[in-house]
């Protein structure tokens, strides 16, 4: 790959010593993988629209990067450097005073040194490609699966059920998922006056969301229908029994999603659930388990793509 490269136009106005110019630049800015040329400038005594229009044609000529020449004389306090540069908005001149030392020779030559490098890192830094932000991958499959926690509470029982779920998705589109899922409710145990009983709940649904996304975060909604298995067990000194009911319910949920890389993301899912029919299970006639019809909860889970569906 070329070096980039500077251009010295050295003046016959100057006192300045042009090659000694160029060695103390090439010593500052060999680090930034800049080479320079020394050339002559054509009239540093005409006016400075024509010397920068001057400088930019003998920039593109060589194919430099950049092009330098100045207005400074022996004994001078200060001098005028005129940098023409090219960038994504086209070539651009700039012009920048350097307070030269007291004395002269290497210090003179490395104060014009130092502030040409500087110019050349602005210029450098400027051209450097930039770096968009990496957008997140949409899934590359239309499934996901998931697995989670959920915890529900159905009020009229007053008892906390939790347990592990298993969750299927499918993208129907840009805004609309189907959705399914499993869950297994662990044992809920009772002591009775009679004995004791066990109540264990699984479940199996279906439904559909609306979903956007903005970024890393996804929200969906919508409605669900779910199977409901119940299995009531029940113990006394004298006999044991059990009983497994199958209930349909329906109800609504909430998904918030954070993509924390391209192939997982992590969700919670309040949702509420309305039975069709309330249930109540009782042991030797006395009340061991009212599911009510309203049950609530939430569930947290981690979704990754998987390859069906292509």
């Amino acid at each position: 790959m070329t070096s980039p490269v500077l251009l010295l136009l050295a003046s016959a106005a100057s006192d300045l010593d042009p090659q000694a110019l160029a060695d103390a630049i090439r010593l500052h800015v060999v680090d930034l993988g800049m080479s320079v040329d020394v050339a002559t400038e054509d009239d540093p005594g005409a006016s400075l629209p024509t010397r920068l229009q001057a400088a930019t044609s003998r920039m593109q000529g060589a194919g430099a990067r950049m092009a330098v020449f100045y207005d400074s004389a022996a004994g001078d306090r200060e001098a005028v450097l005129w940098v023409v540069r090219r960038s994504e908005q086209g070539d651009e001149a700039i012009v920048t005073v350097i307070r030269l030392p007291d004395e002269q020779g290497p210090s003179l030559y490395r104060s014009f040194a130092l502030r040409v490098r500087d110019l050349v890192e602005g210029t450098l830094l400027l051209e450097e490609p930039r770096h968009e932000p990496r957008p997140i991958a949409a899934p590359r499959t239309p499934w996901a699966v998931g697995v989670g926690w959920d915890a529900s509470y159905p009020p009229a029982l007053r008892r906390l059920q939790h347990g592990p779920v298993v969750a299927l998705q499918r993208h129907l589109g840009s805004a609309l998922l189907a959705h399914g899922g499993l869950d297994l409710h662990l044992p809920l145990d009772r002591d009775l006056l009679a004995g004791s009983a066990d109540l264990t709940t699984v479940g199996a649904s279906l439904g559909l969301r609306a979903a956007a996304r903005w970024g890393r975060i996804s929200l969906a909604g919508g409605v669900f229908a779910r199977a409901l298995l119940l299995r009531a067990t029940g113990e006394t000194p004298d006999d044991s029994g059990e009983v497994t009911r199958a209930i349909p319910g329906t109800g609504v949920d909430v998904v918030a999603r954070y993509r924390i890389a391209d192939n997982v993301e992590i969700g919670l899912r309040p949702h509420v659930e309305w039975l069709l029919v309330r249930q109540r299970f009782s042991l030797a006639g006395e009340p061991a388990f009212d599911l009510g019809r309203l049950l609530t909860g939430v569930d947290a889970t981690v979704m990754i793509p998987i390859g069906w569906g292509h």
